[in-house]
């Protein structure tokens, strides 16, 4: 399915040893980075079809040994990085002897590599870069030396180890290449022979030696190597008395002038100089004493705090494009997500076979990214996110090509931190906008329910003012209210009396009716007399209503 794949990535996927198998149907595999895995041994004869293979990353595995056959197949491997494992090398090994083409060797922070003069077999004639950066090296020995075998090496890092010294014609073989070494934050006292009597010869260019212990230099030790541009000091007790008042002048004479301000040479004595920067004190103040060797000698005994932010002096960087005589770095961006973008040009007409990219961490000295990248190419986007330091801000990009080294440095942190500014502004301002979404919120869920609560009120207010009205109307007293007259519904008529069989005196008749009305009666006469008295009763509809009188009949 994959038999076309050329490039593999695989980072922290917790790969195992016996998990490698899967590489022997990827024959035209040329990239392959399986770092941070659990990778504790390379079963023989992996990687025997991957004859293609041109990068191959195992940093960060757990291996702790490699056998003669480990790389048969690699033919043309050009770069390989075996940092921050365990590995240790017996001394007849020869694990590297089928890595022919091999140009780039990292085995950074293996503390128990016991290199022997076999270790490097195979490497003698391509391999231009060694780094053997934080392996607990504290000393090589001239009739064991594995360095010597090298005769195309151009840069070899050996930075933080515990080497006091290195043997006479550590280098020999390689006077004629050798452009770039990097020895700082060891325990030297004074500058190494490298080339032994063949100095004459030597190329080199960029020698780092900061953090180091070293109080003074003899002239002779920077002017036999005529190519010097650079030297890293920083960190070192200098001792600025009048035998380095050359060491300025040199700097005037080789240094790029805006570029000696920035250097952070430190004189630690005598004392009235104490603290002051070699490069911006008076020479006339640097005068000599009884008992300048003395003072030499207590400072380098003394303990000395090795800066963290080394300045890597070899280095000529600029804010603009860097015009080279082969080669235009023109740009390089880096966005907020960790996107490294790097555009470059160049100049001559026959393309090299490929570009070498590597990314220092500027302040703590060591590469956190390296790369192939085809000649062809004239930018590459990078995601370097996961590789950056967070107590670093300047990075170093460089691109090798051959023997040049071309580089330019970026301050990211600046880029992270503006990019953070701004992230952390639009958070700002998101928070107020929700703060005050919240606060209108707030204000109308009160307004909402004020409303409520008062036409709640006003309601129960007008109910409680019914009931007290409808109870006070039912406790009035009664003969405080109006009753009209109840008239009578009795109809009678008047009494006629009667008297049998006396003799009517006098005779009362109504003229016309039975039940006509009179105004009196009239019964003094009827004192003594019996009478038989009764009362008709009419008919409803013949009657009228009269007032309350009796009338006697006689």
């Amino acid at each position: 399915m994959f038999h076309s794949l050329e490039k593999l990535y695989l980072q922290n996927n917790e790969i195992n040893s016996l998990q490698l198998t899967f590489l022997y149907s990827l024959k035209n595999l040329k990239e392959l980075n399986l770092d941070f895995n659990r990778l504790t041994f390379l079963p023989e004869k992996i990687f025997q079809i991957n004859f293609n293979l041109i990068y191959l990353s195992l940093q960060g595995n757990d291996l702790n040994y490699l056998t003669n056959k480990s790389f048969r197949g690699l033919n043309n491997l050009i770069y390989l990085n075996l940092a921050r494992n365990r590995l240790q090398f017996h001394i007849n090994q020869q694990p590297f002897q089928h890595l022919n083409s091999l140009e780039i060797l990292n085995l950074d922070r293996n503390l128990y590599l016991n290199l022997s003069k076999l270790t490097f077999s195979g490497l003698e004639t391509n391999l231009i870069e060694l780094s053997l950066q934080n392996c607990n090296l504290t000393k090589i020995y001239l009739l064991n030396n594995p360095f010597d075998l090298f005769t195309n090496l151009q840069r070899l890092k050996l930075s933080s180890n515990n080497l006091k010294e290195l043997p006479e014609n550590f280098l020999k073989n390689s006077v004629n290449s050798l452009i770039s070494i990097d020895l700082q934050r060891n325990l030297f006292q004074s500058i190494p022979n490298l080339f032994g009597e063949n100095f004459i010869l030597s190329k080199l260019t960029d020698f780092d030696l900061s953090s180091n212990y070293i109080c003074t230099l003899n002239k002779n030790d920077l002017y036999k190597y005529k190519y010097l541009k650079t030297i890293g000091l920083t960190g070192n007790p200098l001792h600025c008395n009048c035998h380095l008042r050359w060491l300025k002048q040199w700097l005037i004479k080789n240094y790029d002038y805006d570029l000696i301000k920035f250097l952070q040479w430190t004189c630690a004595t005598p004392m009235k100089l104490y603290g002051k920067q070699l490069t911006i004190i008076d020479e006339q103040d640097m005068i000599c004493s009884e008992n300048d060797y003395s003072q030499c000698q207590s400072s380098q005994n003394s303990s000395i705090i090795k800066s963290t932010s080394t300045q890597l002096t070899s280095i000529k960087s600029t804010s603009t494009s860097t015009r080279i005589d082969e080669l235009i770095i023109n740009d390089i961006s880096y966005n907020p997500n960790g996107m490294l973008t790097i555009t470059w040009e160049y100049m001559l007409s026959t393309l090299p076979r490929y570009f070498h990219l590597q990314i220092y961490d500027d302040i703590n000295r060591h590469i956190i990214l390296q790369r192939l990248i085809d000649g062809d190419q004239r930018s590459i986007e990078i995601d370097i996110k996961n590789y950056l330091n967070e107590s670093s801000s300047i990075y170093l990009i460089c691109l090798n090509i051959r023997q040049n080294k071309y580089c330019r440095n970026i301050q990211l942190q600046q880029i992270k931190s503006s990019s953070l500014i701004l992230s952390s502004n639009k958070h700002e301002n998101d928070q107020s906008l929700q703060f005050i979404y919240l606060l209108i919120g707030i204000i109308l869920g009160a307004i909402f329910v004020s409303i409520m609560l008062i036409i709640v009120c006003c309601w129960r207010i007008r109910n409680i003012s019914k009931d007290k009205l409808s109870n006070s109307i039912e406790k009035l007293p009664t003969n405080t209210l109006y009753h009209p007259p109840l008239r009578s519904s009795i109809f009678y008529r008047p009494l006629n009396i009667i008297s049998y069989p006396q003799i009517q005196q006098q005779q009362h008749s109504c003229d016309t009716s039975e039940c006509s009305i009179h105004s009196s009666t009239d019964t003094s006469q009827l004192a003594n007399d019996s009478y038989h008295i009764y009362q008709q009763i009419p008919p409803v509809y013949n009657c009228q209503i009269h007032s309350t009188r009796t009338h006697i009949l006689v």
